[in-house]
C-alpha cells in the first residue's frame, strides 16, 4: 500500500485495499486503514472541495465513511462479507445530507450568471407561451 499510495489513483487504492483485505487474510486490516485512509480518501476530498469552492473542507469522519462504503461495496462483491467481519470500521450508511453531492454544490453557484440567464431567457419563454398554436 505504501508504494501503491504514491503513484496509483484513490480509486486504485480502493481496489488494492480490498483485494488484500478479502484475499489476503491480513492481521490487522484496521492498522492498514489508519495508515492509508486519507490516501484512498483524497479524490472525495477533492470533490467536496471543487463542489464548495469557499469552504474550507478537511479530512473528516464524513469522507472516510464515505470512502468505508466504497470498500464495503468492494469486499461484499468479492467475499459477501460486511466490513465488521475483518475489524474494520462499519460506515454509516445514512449519512447528514450535508455530505451529498448536491448539498455542498449549491452554495458554489454564480448567482450573477443564473440572474444574467434568467433576464435573458425569460423574455423569451413568455413568447413562446403568449403565442396562440
Amino acid at each position: 500500500m505504501e508504494e501503491a499510495a504514491v503513484s496509483q489513483s484513490p480509486a486504485q487504492l480502493h481496489n488494492l485495499f480490498a483485494i488484500l483485505v478479502a484475499v489476503c487474510g491480513l492481521n490487522k486490516p484496521i492498522t492498514l486503514w489508519e495508515n492509508h485512509k486519507e490516501d484512498m480518501t483524497e479524490d472525495l476530498l477533492h470533490q467536496a472541495r471543487r463542489y464548495n469552492p469557499t469552504a474550507n473542507i478537511e479530512y473528516c469522519d464524513a469522507l472516510f465513511n464515505n470512502t468505508l462504503l466504497i470498500l464495503e461495496d468492494k469486499i461484499l462483491s468479492i467475499t459477501s462479507h460486511k466490513l465488521a467481519l475483518y475489524g474494520l470500521p462499519e460506515p454509516v450508511h445514512d449519512q447528514s445530507e450535508w455530505t451529498s453531492k448536491n448539498v455542498l454544490r449549491e452554495p458554489s453557484y454564480d448567482i450573477q450568471a443564473l440572474r444574467a440567464y434568467i433576464a435573458a431567457n425569460v423574455p423569451r419563454i413568455t413568447q413562446i407561451i403568449s403565442k396562440p398554436l
